[in-house]
């Protein structure tokens, strides 16, 4: 997770379990995340780094999904970190709360500054730092690789697409994932995933695993500089647009209107006369 010339990297996201409540509309995924090099399952000893670091993640839902368990802990994830392919329903298997990072310097913000958000959508940010791995063993010497991150999520008011009175079961909600080490900035570096949510195997639904890797700038490259950013029209006192200056339309001389001429019957009197004469 590094910046100009480094190896490629991305995240490998694997579904674990979805669980979909159509009455209350509650949807609860497990997935279970590694950093990769290559597509394939292997991942990269990451561990090493994040867990001297932190982490900083961010997620990317649709505008009408509330996130967390309920009203009380809105924005709220889950996170664990072992072995991969672990058992993260037996005994004595601790998730760590994750409140979505908020207010001014907060993930969340800087997302919203990076990549902005498309009508519809929301980003959420995150932070994990080196404390909140305390209570997950550390890999053992040569095995950082085989370390995954367990993330538990609920999204209130999920329900897949109604059509003609049916839902349909195969709609996927796409939630675009970041991460970076907690030292690093999303303008200048980050991994990339893609979370695809949808009612799982219990609704008769398909789940998805998704791999997706980086590509840094190549060292060396020339880069072309971007034009200037067209400035915005400034705001008036109430925050809006100033209107356009009022154009006074001239008033224009209305026409002379025309002046009566003579009576043309005397004239053509006056010509059948002469007309006569000439025939005497």
């Amino acid at each position: 997770m590094g910046v100009g010339g480094r190896a490629d990297q991305g995240l490998w996201i694997k579904t674990r379990e979805v669980y979909w409540d159509p009455l209350n509309r509650n949807l609860l995924r497990v997935s279970e995340v590694g950093v990769i090099t290559l597509f394939g399952t292997a991942t990269v000893p990451a561990s090493a780094a994040y867990r001297l670091k932190g982490l900083k993640i961010g997620m990317q839902f649709r505008a009408g999904h509330q996130v967390g368990p309920d009203g009380q802990h809105n924005g709220q994830i889950e996170f664990a970190a072992a072995p991969k392919d672990a058992n993260y329903t037996q005994a004595g298997w601790v998730w760590t709360a994750l409140a979505q990072s908020t207010g001014a310097n907060s993930v969340t913000q800087r997302l919203g500054e990076v990549f902005g958000s498309p009508p519809g959508s929301t980003w959420r940010g995150y932070q994990i730092t080196p404390q909140m791995f305390a209570p997950y063993p550390a890999p053992a010497p040569g095995q950082e690789a085989d370390e995954r991150l367990y993330f538990k999520i609920i999204i209130r008011n999920f329900q897949p697409n109604v059509h003609q009175g049916q839902y349909q079961v195969n709609d996927v909600h796409v939630a675009p994932t970041v991460c970076i080490l907690a030292d690093l900035d999303f303008a200048s570096h980050y991994v990339l995933g893609v979370a695809a949510f949808t009612v799982g195997f219990g609704a008769g639904a398909l789940q998805f695993d998704s791999e997706v890797i980086a590509h840094d700038v190549p060292a060396g490259t020339v880069n072309v500089p971007l034009p200037p950013v067209p400035k915005a029209p400034a705001l008036g006192a109430r925050g809006r647009p100033p209107k356009p200056p009022r154009v006074v339309p001239v008033p224009r001389r209305p026409k002379p209107r025309p002046r009566p001429g003579p009576d043309p019957a005397p004239l053509r009197r006056r010509r059948r006369s002469a007309a006569k004469r000439r025939k005497r």
